[in-house]
């Protein structure tokens, strides 16, 4: 049986639903997606230095190999730079790195940074920051974690 919807003229007084889209929650949801995209990504830098350490097999043995250094540097409580056995300032340590390059005849110019664990890593990377400007390739960091003899400790 089939139903006929003119005799009655029902076709022309039915309203056809109104399929009218809006942007703003649309648009809303999809900065909120692209937030949460963002925020979660790896855009957002952290703060440090990024350190790559080698990559080793658990049965393999792991040995440290040194590179030959051309002079050293050691650093004691956050206040006492020692270089070329002598006392320096921290502000006047550039100057005095930047003279040794020039006196020294080697291509490969290696500092090895000796540290104990009193010094501040804002004081190290300054001077690593000096060291680099001064002309040095490579630097070497050697840290003791034992107190020294002339510590108050």
């Amino acid at each position: 049986m089939r139903v006929s919807l003119s005799p009655f003229d029902l076709r022309n007084r039915t309203k056809s639903p109104n399929w009218n889209w809006d942007f703003v929650p649309f648009i809303a949801t999809l900065l909120i997606g692209i937030m949460f995209v963002l925020l979660g990504s790896k855009f957002i830098l952290y703060p440090g230095i990024p350190i790559e350490l080698p990559a080793i097999q658990e049965s393999e043995e792991f040995y440290l190999e040194g590179v030959p250094c051309t002079t050293e540097l050691t650093l004691h409580d956050d206040q006492i730079v020692l270089f070329e056995g002598r006392i320096q300032s921290i502000s006047k340590l550039e100057v005095t790195l930047k003279a040794f390059i020039d006196s020294c005849k080697e291509k490969e110019k290696t500092l090895l940074i000796r540290a104990d664990h009193h010094v501040k890593m804002e004081t190290f990377l300054s001077i690593c920051h000096q060291a680099k400007k001064a002309g040095f390739k490579s630097l070497q960091i050697a840290a003791t974690s034992e107190t020294l003899p002339y510590n108050k400790n």
